[in-house]
């Protein structure tokens, strides 16, 4: 019955995720094409610390939520009012403190002042995301898999239906409006993916019966689950920040032009990384069945099933990473004329695909990891493997590898990551079955 229910939450998740991964690509082929060159360019400026934002913001709720309540050791009305108060707190500390400094971030960290009211808007849209996770959080615990494919899905839709609508008027008008409007477009699609949630919640569950009393075990719970995950995110991005900084600094002084180095960088980073990374949205799908399913079995201290999980869900990463690995070693090159119009990435593309499918390995160790309160190595793993990496990657650039030697170090940043995740599942589960 587990795995039926396990591949059938998997199976409805993956339907949802193409459909609304391929209406995503028509939004933002529709959004590229509307804002022209100096709008994607002040998107590009602003998206970085949107995706900071959101994840601070979200704070790895709807896995966390998911856990705790598939474990059943508290109420799941408990369990979401408590994540609520955690979420308000999160968020008007980010409010304040960013709102307060969107100027001096605009002007001395972003260079383009432009970007101020954008910031304010980013901030608006936080406490609806952040509660969006949170609803998601209790569907997941509770493995019902429908309400998030059907709300995904009808999110996509409305936010096509009012791109459509509005975005080229507000853009003729004035470009930055369209911006705007992009930005602030997520309160109202994250409010209706909220009402499309509610429409699933059970009719036993009526606001006068919710507990709204705060307990402090439980978010301490979910802040002790949370903080890892979100802190690894964090790391990673300022590591990936400094990343460029370097590899500019080394090679102009080694008396490459700097249009050279960039032009090269974002063949490897955008073009040749984007596709290698195409998989990324199953393995999501992966991510949100596994950690309520291994949560479960780890919580009944059935062994056998939950070893026999992590087994199968590395096998599917492995044969999907793989799949996709031949397909972009045989058509890499179309894909990118497809895609971007350019094949000067494809020895960079062809280049990490013999190794980048080791990456996804990574995702149902940590699901594993999570399911164990084990997953405070991942933050340890990824500050030694990143710092790893960045001296490798030094190293490599001095001995004239030019951006080879991002993908060298890359690869031996994935290993360390993969190794030491596996070294303390295994000992996690040792210890505490």
């Amino acid at each position: 019955m587990i795995k039926n229910k396990f591949l059938k939450n998997t199976f409805i998740l993956l339907v949802a995720s193409l459909i609304t991964k391929g209406l995503g690509f028509i939004i933002r082929l529709y959004i590229t094409r509307i804002i022209g060159i100096e709008g994607n360019s002040l998107l590009s400026v602003i998206n970085p610390i949107y995706s900071l934002l959101t994840q601070i913001a979200t704070f790895s709720f709807p896995l966390t939520i998911a856990k705790l309540i598939s474990e059943r050791k508290y109420q799941s009305s408990k369990i979401i009012t408590n994540s609520l108060y955690l979420m308000i707190f999160i968020n008007i500390f980010i409010i304040l403190l960013v709102g307060l400094n969107s100027n001096f971030i605009a002007t001395h960290l972003l260079k383009n002042s432009c970007t101020n009211y954008l910031i304010l808007a980013l901030l608006l849209t936080l406490p609806f995301i952040s509660l969006s996770s949170i609803v998601k959080g209790y569907f997941f615990g509770n493995e019902n898999m429908l309400p998030y494919a059907f709300s995904n899905v009808l999110e996509q839709f409305f936010r096509l239906i009012l791109f459509n609508i509005f975005l080229l008027k507000i853009n003729n008008y004035n470009s930055y409006y369209g911006i705007l409007f992009i930005i602030l477009l997520n309160i109202f699609s994250e409010s209706f993916s909220v009402l499309i949630f509610m429409l699933f919640i059970p009719q036993k569950i009526k606001l006068s019966n919710i507990p709204w009393n705060y307990e402090h075990q439980i978010n301490k719970d979910i802040v002790l689950l949370s903080t890892p995950s979100v802190l690894s995110k964090i790391i990673g991005n300022i590591f990936y920040f400094f990343e460029p900084i370097i590899i500019i600094n080394i090679l102009i002084n080694q008396g490459l032009s700097y249009d050279v180095i960039t032009a090269n960088y974002a063949r490897y980073n955008i073009y040749a990384l984007s596709i290698v990374m195409l998989p990324s949205f199953i393995m999501g799908v992966l991510e949100k069945s596994l950690v309520p399913e291994l949560s479960k079995l780890y919580q009944l201290k059935n062994k056998r099933l939950f070893i026999n999980r992590i087994k199968k869900s590395i096998i599917i990463t492995l044969i999907i990473s793989i799949v996709f690995k031949v397909i972009i070693d045989i058509f890499g090159k179309e894909i990118l004329a497809i895609l971007y119009h350019d094949t000067t990435s494809y020895h960079y593309l062809i280049f990490i695909n013999q190794y980048f499918f080791l990456y996804f390995l990574e995702i149902p160790l940590s699901c594993s990891l999570l399911a164990l309160y084990k997953n405070k190595i991942i933050v340890v793993s990824t500050i030694v493997a990143n710092s790893i990496k960045v001296i490798l990657m030094v190293i490599l650039l001095k001995m004239n590898l030019f951006i080879y030697a991002l993908l060298i170090a890359e690869l031996v940043n994935i290993i360390l990551v993969i190794l030491m995740n596996y070294l303390a599942l295994r000992k996690g589960i040792k210890d505490l079955f």
